[in-house]
């Protein structure tokens, strides 16, 4: 999970990050958003940071680690200065990805200036050493106030644990050519729109994403009826179109004055047609992002960007920068067909499957801001229908009642989610 977070102002925090690194095995990954020193299987590995401490006097060590089960009881060595701490990496935290806070001990500080910390392993019983995010010296002034203010912090980790499952039906509709020939893909995505809209139809509870223009010319020259109901359910929120983008254009290859054409374009016709104004760029199949795309979708007045590949930070949410210094909000909640059991088993799930979906839901927490839903955009490969059971996802919803009691499941658009999300954002 993530946090606690920064450090108090007068505590200094070594990153891991940061650390120089002495040994052959262990090194730095971000795992799942947070920065480690992970693989430290050997206990010759050690690391170390250079320090400039502002005042003498006493100092309290914590750091932040993370021990799988079985691999607890590594005992090493912490020294400031002249100054030598001894630890224990104990209890074990469940997982290499959870991670705990551990108070070292206090260390006295002749003088102020530059120094050296090092960490270095006395015994490994286990596996690795621990996975090691970051140490602090807090002030010992200081102390209590600090104690003060990760507790708060804690408790508002925990209740994280519970934040809602917001999950976004959808699919890549492959700009009707693209897995296929024209006619038949067109045909393909149309229809499974459609089908989508006939959930929205039968089940109250149900929500989903429509991406590209030319799916809804496709639909308007199929069933003309329906674009009626298409702009109601668009009104009500149960339909979205998402993408302010004419097509779902390939960012990493197109040139810049090539994005912009698409993306006002696109804000344009759906405005006119349809009376939408969608709110990100919906990029969920690019294999890779164009250093502008900040700069462009901020320039578009868009709330944000929704990709799925080669996310830099493994968080759901980030910041895009461009080289001009702009900026956009980054989307990224893994794959576009998510939690694909739920769409294409045509029975209600197994307790096993819904084990699995908590389990998931809680992996996916990790890597969510504090304070944010988890978001799943669910589906179940390319021209994804709504769930095979007929059942869902009202019964769907009962089932995860019962397996997860407290913590809210909805199906919804993402328009839903940005509500949630961007009022904490623009707060700072």
């Amino acid at each position: 999970m993530l946090g606690p977070g920064p450090a108090a102002d007068d505590a200094i925090q070594l990153d891991a990050a940061q650390a120089r690194v002495h040994g052959a095995h262990a090194r730095f990954m971000v795992l799942e958003g947070i920065g480690n020193l992970c693989y430290w299987t050997s206990a010759d590995d050690w690391v170390d940071w250079d320090v400039s401490l502002p005042a003498a006097g006493p100092y309290v060590v914590v750091l932040r680690y993370s021990c799988q089960a079985g691999s607890e009881g590594s005992t090493f060595a912490l020294v400031v200065g002249n100054q030598r701490l001894e630890g224990t990496v104990a209890p074990a935290t469940g997982t290499w990805y959870d991670h705990e806070n551990m108070k070292v001990g206090e260390v006295a500080v002749g003088q102020a200036g530059p120094t050296t910390l090092s960490v270095k392993p006395l015994r490994k019983p286990g596996l690795a050493v621990m996975n090691l995010v970051w140490v602090r010296l807090v002030p010992a002034a200081e102390y209590p106030a600090y104690e003060r203010a990760e507790a708060k912090l804690r408790a508002r980790v925990e209740a994280h644990a519970n934040c809602p499952v917001y999950v976004v039906p959808n699919f890549h509709p492959a700009s009707c050519g693209w897995l296929t020939d024209f006619s038949t893909e067109r045909n393909y995505c149309a229809n499974s729109y459609l089908a989508h809209l006939d959930r929205v139809r039968d089940d109250p509870r149900y929500a989903f994403a429509l991406s590209e223009v030319n799916n809804v010319i496709a639909i308007a020259q199929f069933q003309p009826q329906r674009i009626d109901e298409l702009r109601r359910r668009q009104r009500e929120g149960r339909v979205e179109l998402v993408n302010a983008f004419f097509l779902e254009p390939t960012v990493n290859l197109s040139g810049g004055e090539a994005l912009v054409k698409q993306g006002v374009e696109g804000l344009r016709w759906q405005r006119r047609v349809l009376g939408a104004t969608p709110r990100v760029a919906w990029m969920i199949d690019v294999t890779g992002v164009h250093e502008q795309m900040g700069q462009i979708v901020s320039g578009l007045g868009l709330d944000g960007m929704v990709y799925c590949r080669s996310n830099p930070t493994a968080k759901t949410l980030h910041w895009l920068a461009s080289p001009d210094g702009s900026r956009c909000l980054g989307i990224c909640a893994g794959a576009y067909a998510d939690w694909g059991a739920v769409f294409s088993t045509p029975a209600p799930l197994d307790q096993a499957a819904l084990a699995g979906l908590v389990a998931d839901a809680a992996a996916k927490t990790r890597s969510t801001p504090v304070g944010a839903p988890v978001l799943v955009l669910g589906g179940s490969g390319d021209y994804s229908l709504p769930p095979a059971c007929r059942q869902y996802p009202a019964g769907l919803l009962e089932q995860w009642r019962q397996v997860a009691p407290g913590r809210e499941l909805r199906f919804t658009t993402l328009s839903k989610y940005l509500d949630a999300v961007l009022p904490g954002i623009r707060a700072g």
